[in-house]
């Protein structure tokens, strides 16, 4: 099976913002560093957008069966960035893509003991402190599934979550927030002996 390459040249304006934040001399490091992040994640976005492998699946709500898009998790994918600082760049992107694979996978019940004992709770409560807002809302969606457990509870105080939960209560993103709430209430209902 021969591999194609694909180019993208994404158009997106925040693209072109953290492209810019890199490329002016007066930038300083820590900014500098945050765009590099950034950049990575956006170019990760918008260069799977059209070929991410996905397929429709009928899942039930709260309101009934609908069908939904699921990425399909066994398809391989390879991405490469060509730029000054390359690896730092695909960081952004890698923390987004781990964090919501992870929220996708541990959202059914039955992957929770297998992702548990693969390690991923340290891992996560460490994204709760990425300067991404998505690697949060998708570490916090996770950690979220995953405080259905005592022993996980346990993990995640062991591993330094609550004080992170609590930072991101002031997330810009709603669902972060929404679900760092959730995990500290589970987690305060264990440590209070009402749960």
């Amino acid at each position: 099976m021969a591999m194609s390459l694909r180019v993208v040249v994404p158009p997106h304006p925040l693209i072109g913002h953290w492209l810019t934040m890199l490329r002016h001399r007066e930038t300083p490091p820590a900014l500098y560093a945050t765009a590099m992040q950034e950049l990575g994640r956006w170019l990760t976005y918008e260069a799977i957008r059209d070929w991410l492998p996905h397929r429709r699946e009928p899942i039930p709500t709260a309101n009934g069966d609908t069908e939904g898009l699921v990425v399909q998790s066994r398809a391989r994918r390879l991405a490469t960035t060509d730029v000054r600082g390359g690896l730092m760049c695909g960081q952004g992107g890698r923390q987004v893509l781990a964090a919501a694979a992870l929220w996708h996978l541990v959202a059914l019940g039955s992957n929770r003991p297998s992702i548990t004992a693969a390690g991923a709770i340290e891992p996560l409560v460490r994204l709760l402190g990425s300067p991404s807002v998505d690697a949060q809302k998708y570490a916090t969606g996770a950690l979220y599934h995953l405080a259905s457990s005592a022993d996980n509870k346990v993990k995640m105080v062991g591993a330094g979550g609550i004080p992170l939960l609590v930072a991101v209560l002031s997330s810009r993103d709603a669902s972060a927030r929404e679900h760092a709430a959730g995990v500290l209430s589970t987690l305060a209902r264990t440590q209070g002996g009402n749960g």
